[in-house]
């Protein structure tokens, strides 16, 4: 009544085989691998100089120096801010985060239309810097569809920015975006 299949028992061996094989292969190739980061580059959370300038393109520009940044939309879209730097994280030498605490800020970018700033820690991402050009982004709330609400980042205290800002939260606040500026 029951005949035996010779085919299903070769497929099971096969499959066995396969997943045997990669495990072996996954295996070796962790043991050539080290989980340190070896490029050397070790961040002093220290403005990187060669930020220090003005960035702008017909549109919009960023004024830096060592201690405040300033944005400016030139097509009357708001968002202007000044702030002062308060912490920098360096993720390679040309690519990190600026956290600002804000001097003077339009709503749109604290998400309160609060004059003290209650929301007054912000950030400012970098990359692909070089000495003519770099990419640089306001933080922004990832999860929300542009135009359905506030798309504001920023926070209450320092400690909070740098919990929020900090590098395995990159894709979370926007800063693998940004537009590229040409330096003035």
């Amino acid at each position: 009544m029951f005949t035996h299949n010779s085919s299903v028992g070769k497929t099971r061996v096969w499959v066995s085989l396969v997943l045997v094989l990669s495990l072996v292969m996954g295996a070796l190739s962790l043991a050539g691998c080290s989980l340190e980061d070896d490029d050397g580059f070790v961040d002093d959370h220290k403005l990187n100089s060669g930020l220090i300038g003005t960035w702008a393109t017909e549109y919009s520009g960023y004024t830096i120096t060592d201690t405040t940044i300033a944005y400016s939309d030139f097509g009357g879209w708001g968002g202007d801010f000044t702030g002062t730097i308060r912490y920098i994280y360096n993720f390679s030498e040309t690519a990190g985060v600026v956290i600002v605490e804000y001097i003077t800020a339009d709503p749109d970018f604290t998400g309160s239309p609060d004059p003290n700033y209650a929301e007054k820690y912000d950030a400012v991402y970098f990359n692909s810097l070089t000495t003519s050009t770099v990419k640089l982004g306001v933080a922004y709330d990832t999860s929300v569809v542009y135009g359905s609400g506030s798309m504001a980042a920023a926070v209450s205290t320092l400690d909070l920015a740098k919990e929020r800002f900090k590098p395995a939260n990159i894709s979370l606040w926007g800063g693998d975006l940004g537009a590229t500026y040409p330096k003035q």
